[in-house]
């Protein structure tokens, strides 16, 4: 899910963390902990507010570069991974607003590591990621699907590096 808009944005804090995937997974990785611990109560309100928006800004910039002209991932899967985007975003905005809980975030987030970790088939709970009309085969592909330049960028180096 990486291209040179990340590049540009971020500059080389994605060189200097790892791969790209390991760049996305580390990402995700920090913003799920986050949800969890807001999850379990872990948080003051505050800090819960501020999980949910770093999650948003995640998939933020993941839906830029899989919308930018750079990303060589397959047009079909990219629109697919919009998608996911989009649900996770409202749905962060009903749980800013009380209205969701926090599970099908961690559940979609969950998903994508799983993909990112090429083990998408692994057990466990596909609800969030097929009600927002993305399949788990869509979710598998993005994983192992890396555009010819992902050596060189990674669009999530941005993602929160510390708890709230």
């Amino acid at each position: 899910m990486q291209n040179g808009y990340a590049a540009r944005a971020y500059g080389q804090n994605a060189r200097s963390v790892g791969t790209p995937r390991n760049v996305e997974y580390q990402a995700f990785q920090r913003v799920t902990a986050m949800l969890q611990a807001a999850a379990r109560g872990d948080y003051a309100e505050a800090d819960r507010l501020s999980a949910i928006l770093k999650n948003n800004q995640l998939w933020a910039t993941l839906s830029a570069d899989l919308l930018s002209d750079g990303n060589a991932l397959p047009l079909e899967l990219r629109a697919e991974l919009v998608s996911l985007a989009e649900f996770a975003r409202k749905t962060g905005l009903a749980a800013m607003a009380g209205r969701a809980g926090l599970d099908e975030l961690i559940e979609i987030n969950t998903a994508i590591m799983r993909g990112l970790r090429g083990d998408a088939s692994a057990p466990g709970s596909q609800t969030a990621v097929s009600q927002a009309g993305v399949s788990q085969a869509a979710v598998s592909q993005a994983a192992v699907s890396p555009p010819p330049h992902a050596a060189q960028t990674g669009a999530v180096a941005s993602a929160p590096q510390t708890a709230p």
